[in-house]
């Protein structure tokens, strides 16, 4: 509830001063401005940052700044400016307000989420995926990592190889159980820190064999 009241009174503090006029150019004002955030849902995996970009609308405007909000301080919070941290696990959103219009705001939604770290030794068993992976039918970049889970456990982690002028990823997939273990797939991609999910068909039963090979991959793709 302290947070709550703490955002809220903040949000009225900006808005009371911009509607005195203390805040932002008059002949800016007059002009019809349209401020909008180039993201409204991102990801960020623990200890992650973000630079989060407004766009206005007239480009011309002189006044760009913007007041930028934390709904969840304990969750993501501000470091600079228009750079949002992933500080604990949990969602919240970041508000923007615009500095010559405080009507204009707008709001991205965060959602802060483990570490994708891992430790195959704790397994008995393991099995291998070659697959020629794309996201919105583009193959994968250098920012994009897949990973692979079993009951919302991290079991592998896809590592982007090329042989034989072959690109293609190699997931190594590890498991307590010889068989049965129903293993999904996301992508994250840091570079705009969005969470992509593998449609259900892209699943794989664990089985303990090699499914695909170099020649013939197994094609998976998420939008």
């Amino acid at each position: 509830m302290i947070k709550r009241i703490s955002y809220i009174a903040t949000l009225a503090a900006l808005l009371t001063l911009t509607s005195c006029g203390e805040l932002f150019d008059n002949d800016d004002a007059i002009a019809p401005v349209v401020m909008t955030l180039e993201s409204h849902d991102i990801t960020l995996m623990l200890g992650d940052s973000c630079v989060l970009r407004p766009i206005f609308t007239p480009d011309s405007i002189s006044n760009k700044a913007v007041f930028w909000l934390s709904t969840d301080n304990t969750v993501a919070q501000f470091a600079g400016n228009d750079t949002i941290v992933g500080v604990a696990l949990g969602s919240c959103d970041a508000i923007a307000i615009a500095v010559t219009d405080y009507r204009q705001t707008d709001t991205c939604h965060v959602n802060v989420v483990e570490p994708w770290t891992f430790s195959p030794y704790e397994y008995f068993y393991d099995m291998v995926v070659y697959a020629d992976i794309t996201v919105n039918g583009e193959p994968l970049t250098d920012d994009m990592t897949v990973a692979a889970f079993a009951n919302s456990e991290l079991r592998g982690i896809g590592e982007q190889r090329v042989d034989h002028g072959i690109a293609y990823t190699y997931i190594r997939l590890y498991s307590y159980n010889d068989y049965g273990d129903v293993v999904s797939f996301k992508c994250y991609d840091r570079r705009t820190h969005h969470m992509y999910d593998f449609p259900a068909s892209c699943n794989i039963v664990f089985d303990g064999e090699v499914h695909g090979t170099i020649s013939s991959l197994i094609r998976m793709n998420a939008e």
